[in-house]
């Protein structure tokens, strides 16, 4: 696993940061739409054999359990996106002020 430090350098691209972050927030809204889709289709069998049948109580409780493990991965990716755009922002920002230590203050750095 690699050690991530402070001070770090990397090249900016505000596009493909924007392009990842998107994929993240698609992602998360798929991840959605598929615990949505789990819910409605086993909805019907809920109240029947989710009911009287062991099987069903194990199936419907371990769907629960998963629900609750999809909502936190939402989450995760939600704020995977979230911070992706956050350091863009801030990487650009750090940018223009080194800049202008370079450029006597007069840097009109375009970001």
């Amino acid at each position: 696993m690699p050690s991530y430090t402070t001070g770090e350098l990397v090249r900016l691209n505000p596009e493909a940061a924007e392009a990842a972050a998107q994929g993240f927030t698609k992602s998360g809204a798929n991840a959605q739409q598929c615990g949505v889709d789990l819910t409605n289709v086993l909805a019907p069998l809920e109240g029947t054999w989710g009911q009287k049948s062991e099987a069903g109580r194990d199936c419907f409780a371990k769907k629960k359990e998963l629900s609750g493990y999809l909502q936190n991965l939402i989450e995760i990716i939600d704020l995977t996106a979230t911070t992706i755009r956050k350091n863009t922002e801030d990487g650009l920002a750090t940018d223009k002020l080194i800049a202008r230590n370079f450029d006597g203050g007069s840097s009109s750095m375009a970001g």
